[in-house]
């Protein structure tokens, strides 16, 4: 005679059904916390890639600005028509090491405005590179100007090209130094003024606030 089977009561059903409940829970949750990784590792590259797309941008926008600039400047120093190539290493700088290193601008006034004297360490046991390339700009809608730019010893220095544009906002200046102490330029400024400033290799860009008072200085 067979044994009688095992009777369901109320109350393991309930505790089987609550047990059933739980597991579906954590499942869930753990379906939850798979998505969520998934989303936030997704997130992590959208933000890689918008900032690679921001950076290829503002590359894009400096190399339009140049050719811009080369296309309608003109020349106030007899300056030859081969800035294209320059500004294109200016452009490609941006992910150069710093090797030149800024030194304290002065500021001296005189007749017709200001005059901001800077210049450049190298690393000590770096080569010089074979051509020093300066961009300078004021703001467009500054009514500074830019007067002049030069480098402070022009004999230490050959096949000297200086373009500043018809607005006077953006100006060039690119040259072969001829030895390791002729890294000094001097930009004269028709008042006060807020002065970018882009170098080719080694020159990381910074920006000048040119004043009556003297000049402070930041990296970009």
């Amino acid at each position: 005679m067979n044994p009688p089977a095992p009777q369901i009561t109320e109350k393991s059903r309930y505790n089987l059904l609550t047990l059933l409940s739980f597991v579906a829970v954590a499942v869930l949750l753990l379906v939850v916390a798979m998505l969520w990784r998934n989303q936030s590792g997704t997130n992590e590259k959208l933000a890689v890639l918008a900032e690679k797309n921001s950076h290829l941008r503002d590359q894009l926008s400096t190399a339009r600005s140049e050719l811009d600039f080369f296309k309608t400047g003109d020349s106030r120093a007899g300056a030859k028509k081969t800035p294209i190539k320059a500004a294109t290493s200016v452009t490609k700088s941006a992910e150069e090491p710093e090797t030149l290193f800024l030194q304290e601008p002065s500021v001296i006034r005189t007749g017709s405005g200001l005059i901001a004297r800077f210049g450049f360490d190298p690393v000590d046991s770096q080569t010089l590179p074979e051509m020093i390339t300066l961009v300078i700009r004021v703001p467009s809608k500054s009514e500074t100007t830019i007067l002049s730019l030069k480098p402070v010893t022009e004999s230490a220095y050959s096949n000297v090209d200086v373009v500043v544009n018809a607005k006077g906002n953006l100006g060039m200046i690119e040259g072969s130094p001829a030895d390791l102490q002729a890294l000094e330029f001097e930009l004269t400024v028709s008042g006060p003024a807020t002065v970018t400033v882009r170098g080719s290799k080694g020159i990381k860009a910074f920006e000048m606030d040119v004043a009556e008072s003297g000049c402070t200085v930041r990296k970009l």
